[in-house]
């Protein structure tokens, strides 16, 4: 009894016993799921939409596996502008209050006719990794250190 005792208050107040189930990410494109899973390493799940650069985003079909991966998301990540089109279409069938959907272009303060290609935009791309690390901090505060500081090095790089 004293031995099953122990193993319980053991199990109750060791650090870590319990972890948080992992931020599940939804990304437009490769590059942000890339992003993620540096910023968040095990504590974030990621779906890359746009794997391959031979597939044009302004082409791209939605399947329905596609949508059911978004519903199931907490944070979707996206170019924005006219680049993914066929994202804001898909945001609106599988809404949720609780889902944050982060746009480079839309942090970038990219107008409706200008070039969405931001992969090579310094800025832009500093801007993203800050949205998501605010919104990664907000999601696992236990991991904050580590978020924080990966992105402290990643903007010295």
């Amino acid at each position: 009894m004293r031995q099953t005792l122990f193993l319980l208050i053991c199990f109750l107040f060791l650090p870590g016993s319990a972890r948080a189930e992992p931020v599940k990410v939804f990304c437009a494109e490769a590059l942000w799921c890339d992003l993620a899973e540096t910023l968040g390493g095990k504590s974030v799940t990621t779906t890359s939409i746009l794997t391959s650069p031979r597939i044009d985003p302004h082409d791209f079909q939605v399947t329905a596996d596609m949508a059911r991966k978004l519903a199931d998301s907490n944070i979707v990540l996206m170019m924005g502008g006219h680049y993914d089109d066929w994202m804001p279409p898909l945001l609106a069938a599988q809404s949720s209050a609780s889902r944050q959907i982060i746009s480079v272009a839309a942090l970038a303060g990219l107008g409706p006719q200008e070039n969405p290609h931001l992969f090579d935009d310094p800025t832009a791309i500093g801007l993203m990794v800050a949205a998501l690390s605010t919104e990664l901090v907000a999601r696992l505060p236990d991991e904050a250190g580590g978020i924080r500081r990966v992105r402290r090095i990643s903007s010295r790089s």
